[in-house]
């Protein structure tokens, strides 16, 4: 089994890239995806004190980070 690392190109960048946000495993497929936080694509928290728009930002992170590796939610 090989394993891909992907950071896609519109989510923020993982800080000093010690990780990576989706890990795609080949031979079937399992997508892992980690460090998904309410970011926009300079880093900057999105909805300070607003739970739900925090939470609407790490959706929209996930499903960027899932198509970035050919998935779907």
């Amino acid at each position: 089994m090989t394993l891909g690392r992907i950071n896609p190109e519109d989510v923020y960048k993982p800080n000093k890239k010690i990780y990576s946000q989706v890990a795609v495993a080949t031979g079937g497929k399992q997508v892992n995806i980690a460090g998904t936080v309410p970011f926009d694509i300079d880093q900057n928290i999105v909805g300070t004190g607003d739970m739900r728009t925090q939470v609407e930002k790490i959706l929209e992170n996930l499903e960027r980070s899932l198509a970035a590796a050919g998935a779907k939610p």
